[in-house]
């Protein structure tokens, strides 16, 4: 009997051990990107170019990730897309709390996804010739958007003002 509360104390020491150390390495994730100036940066450009100051979505076109233009927004945008990707696959395989991140960054990788849909679509696609049918970029975020996305708190797509 004293062997079995024995190793059901381990055991039960180990979980809650593996629990706090997942959320450790969740908030030194957090704690990270926002110390980062590189992150810092990427934002600042994303939210100039495509969050409007009332809270709406100045939504990506199909036509400018055609063109494929060498702006500094696009670029952070695939930053920021990649980010959350690396987040999402954290998150898929245990390696990060879900709820801590949810609660901290659902809003802000929903309307990420969102102003980069058409981007996300095209690296999706698979490439010519492939049997694939869709490629597996962004295939973590795709799925985390999925499980994340509220309906009711979606941001309202609005018209940019004055395209770049």
């Amino acid at each position: 009997l004293g062997v079995i509360a024995a190793v059901a104390g381990w055991i039960i020491s180990a979980i809650v051990t593996m629990r706090n150390s997942i959320r450790q390495h969740t908030v030194t994730t957090l704690l990270s990107s926002r110390l980062s100036e590189t992150y810092m940066s990427q934002t600042r450009l994303v939210n100039a170019r495509y969050f409007s100051p009332s809270g709406g979505l100045y939504r990506l076109n199909a036509a400018e990730v055609a063109a494929s233009p060498p702006e500094a927004q696009i670029a952070a945008l695939r930053y920021l897309l990649n980010y959350f990707e690396f987040i999402a696959v954290g998150i898929r395989y245990g390696d990060l709390d879900e709820k801590l991140l949810k609660n901290t960054l659902r809003g802000i990788l929903c309307g990420v996804y969102e102003a980069a849909g058409p981007l996300v679509s095209q690296r999706r696609k698979p490439p010519a010739g492939s049997t694939a049918v869709r490629s597996k970029t962004f295939e973590h975020l795709e799925w985390l958007y999925d499980r994340w996305f509220i309906a009711a708190l979606q941001r309202r797509e609005e018209l940019r003002p004055n395209p770049a």
